[in-house]
């Protein structure tokens, strides 16, 4: 099984989950560490693009991931 979280057309992105059916799986989703999803029942995806969202390639910051 190929292992998806999100886009494969794009080197980076930023996504959100998609309301209600990707809030709904994941809140429901008991599996610890990363896995897959069943897809939505209603067929959505559980991400989707965050539009509103603008790159600044001069901006510094950094990522913590606190998993």
């Amino acid at each position: 099984m190929e292992e998806r979280f999100g886009p494969i057309t794009r080197h980076y992105g930023i996504f959100r989950l998609s309301e209600p059916s990707g809030i709904t799986v994941v809140r429901d989703c008991k599996e610890r560490g990363f896995h897959t999803h069943q897809e939505p029942s209603d067929g959505r995806p559980i991400y989707e693009d965050c539009s509103n969202v603008y790159f600044n390639l001069n901006l510094r910051f950094e990522i913590f991931d606190m998993r």
